[in-house]
């Protein structure tokens, strides 16, 4: 925590806008509790069990809600996961597990401090990896648009490749996106015509933030 502290304050103060990404659960939000032997440790930890999402989805809630009221606005995003669709990074893989228990948590835990006025931190989307063998949509993993709001703010994605296949997917990655926004305005545009109250909380991803790069990686080609 020390270093987190000292990365942020160093960023914040040098004027930089930080995006933060969350990785790893500890063990006691995973751990079972007849998992756990007389001297409190967890009998079926393994490595892995880091890189799954917490057994209780308020775990991850509180979590995101704690590190937006510490931090403020020194924050401007946090990318709720790394690369969630390489086993390796998130051993529960799934795009359904990752909805449930990582980023729909993560954005009740982000409302939740900005209704305090805790600061107007987005929650990011997706993180998800792509190469030249792996090219998985990030709409499988972030899902339609919820009515009920429970949205990612903006959206990413960590391009590996040769420039051209990067670059490529990159533009690929923003057209989803614009297309994703314009579905979402027409559906809230329908509602009021009809007259038909939009729900709180219930918005269209951000127009200004766009689709996010967050990791690229340039190969040769």
């Amino acid at each position: 925590r020390k270093h987190l502290e000292e990365a942020i304050n160093t960023a914040h103060a040098a004027g930089l806008e930080v995006l933060v990404t969350t990785q790893a659960t500890p063990v006691w939000a995973t751990c079972r509790e007849r998992d756990w032997d007389t001297k409190r440790k967890c009998t079926t930890w393994t490595d892995a069990r880091s890189k799954s999402a917490p057994r209780d989805p308020q775990y991850r809630e509180d979590f995101i809600h704690d590190m937006i009221e510490h931090f403020g606005n020194k924050l401007q995003a946090i990318e709720v996961w790394n690369e969630p669709n390489l086993q390796g990074y998130f051993s529960n893989f799934g795009p359904r597990t990752y909805r449930n228990k990582i980023l729909r948590p993560s954005v009740r835990g982000a409302k939740r401090a900005q209704a305090k006025g805790a600061g107007s931190v987005k929650i990011v989307g997706g993180g998800v990896f792509t190469n030249e063998k792996r090219d998985e949509h990030i709409a499988t993993w972030v899902g339609r648009h919820r009515s009920d709001g429970e949205n990612a703010d903006l959206f990413s994605t960590h391009a590996y490749g040769p420039p051209g296949l990067v670059i490529s997917r990159m533009a690929r990655a923003n057209e989803w996106y614009k297309s994703r926004l314009k579905k979402c305005e027409r559906h809230l545009q329908r509602l009021r015509r009809e007259g038909r109250d939009v729900p709180d909380g219930v918005s269209c991803p951000d127009p200004e933030g766009g689709f996010l790069v967050t990791e690229v990686g340039f190969l040769d080609d």
